[in-house]
């Protein structure tokens, strides 16, 4: 029994080690609108990744934009998952 909670315990710590931190919202966006989200700084030269997924409406489609908080458009390379 010993060896069996052990590897259990054992397991769930790889998997909790596994797991990334990530932190979602769902939100309604009307029509012709434009939203403003503030996120959490980052370091100079660190990545980030940005996911958004529409689930109902129009057609479908979401413009976007990144602004460091000077209003400066930032770089970005956009990749699509099919």
């Amino acid at each position: 029994m010993k060896a069996s909670t052990s590897s259990l315990l054992l397991i769930l710590a790889v998997a909790l080690l596994a797991i990334q931190v990530a932190h979602g919202m769902t939100m309604q966006i009307e029509p012709r609108t434009t939203e403003c989200f503030k996120y959490k700084s980052q370091r100079p030269g660190e990545d980030f990744t940005f996911e958004f997924v529409v689930t109902r409406g129009g057609l479908l489609d979401i413009q976007f934009r990144i602004v460091n908080p000077f209003g400066q458009k930032c770089e970005r390379e956009v990749g699509e998952k099919v």
